[in-house]
């Protein structure tokens, strides 16, 4: 779960940075954070992802974002724990970013309008719609979403899909993704 949402992150970030109107995403400035979660207590990590490159179309409404699902990178843990973690991520568990075509996660912006994007998430041979808000100050757009890492086929751990698992060893379907996009003007 936490795997896809660092995905999805870096797919948001990369979307803002085509609703900037700019030509150029700086993939260096930006930033995705990923939050997943247990269903019960407050276990929770995060981390982020980076974006492998954005082509932002000439209008500025519509975009291609790639990312780099090998840079996945746990930040709530040191050492062997963060090592097993990330491990476990780019597992066939979770992105199965050894597999051919699986280490990269792309997301293409269909529209941009009145602070909400539309467009589809490409992850582990799966495409969804996606809808987001967002807002925008200078060259930078941030924001926040919340998708089902189910839908990608990313059931590990998952409630819905495991009912024989404890409570305490279900992770949310949910997870979250903050953005953070800069242009280059």
């Amino acid at each position: 779960m936490k795997s896809l949402t660092i995905l999805l992150a870096a797919t948001m970030t990369l979307f803002f940075g085509a609703s900037s109107f700019a030509t150029t995403v700086d993939l260096d400035a930006s930033k995705i954070v990923w939050t997943g979660r247990k269903k019960v207590g407050d276990d929770s990590h995060t981390g982020t992802i980076k974006l492998k490159s954005a082509t932002i179309g000439k209008d500025g409404t519509t975009g291609t974002f790639v990312a780099d699902m090998n840079t996945i990178n746990v930040t709530d843990l040191k050492g062997k724990k963060k090592n097993d973690f990330e491990g476990h991520m780019k597992s066939d568990d979770f992105f199965k970013v050894a597999q051919k075509g699986n280490d990269t996660a792309t997301l293409k912006i269909t529209s941009l309008k009145d602070g909400k994007a539309k467009g589809e998430f490409t992850m582990l041979g799966k495409t969804n719609p996606v809808t987001f808000d967002y807002t925008k100050k200078g060259n930078t757009y941030t924001g926040k979403l919340t998708l089902d890492r189910t839908k990608w086929g990313l059931i590990y751990g998952s409630g819905t899909w495991y009912k024989e698992l404890t409570l305490n060893r279900v992770i949310e379907d949910n997870f979250d993704l903050e953005f953070t996009i800069v242009t280059k003007n």
